[in-house]
């Protein structure tokens, strides 16, 4: 099988959005070169939590300065959802509590 056909349905729906959200002729240049950085990760099928950290990364301070345009701003919302999260995130921090005692 070819890697192309691992792509989970997260990473082909979160894909999907971003390639729209570069065609749309609303959104500013910051923010298309922010979503075509994480687009071309996508395509070479990287870490998807990680991918999401960095777009949120990259978008929040847009967003503090509420200078998101009003589709990436919906597109921002749902990316800090949890659905995007990494679900083993703090896990070591667990570990550590557990058998890291004296």
């Amino acid at each position: 099988m070819r890697q192309k056909d691992f792509i989970t349905e997260e990473s082909a729906d979160l894909l999907a959005q971003i390639t729209d959200l570069i065609l749309d002729s609303s959104i500013r240049e910051d923010e298309r070169q922010i979503l075509l950085a994480a687009k071309a990760r996508l395509e070479k099928h990287q870490y998807l939590p990680k991918i999401v950290a960095d777009l949120k990364y990259s978008l929040t301070p847009l967003a503090v300065k509420n200078s998101l345009s009003q589709k990436v701003a919906s597109f921002y919302l749902q990316i800090t959802n949890l659905k995007y999260a990494d679900k083993y995130m703090g896990l070591g921090f667990g570990f550590g509590m557990n058998f890291g005692g004296r």
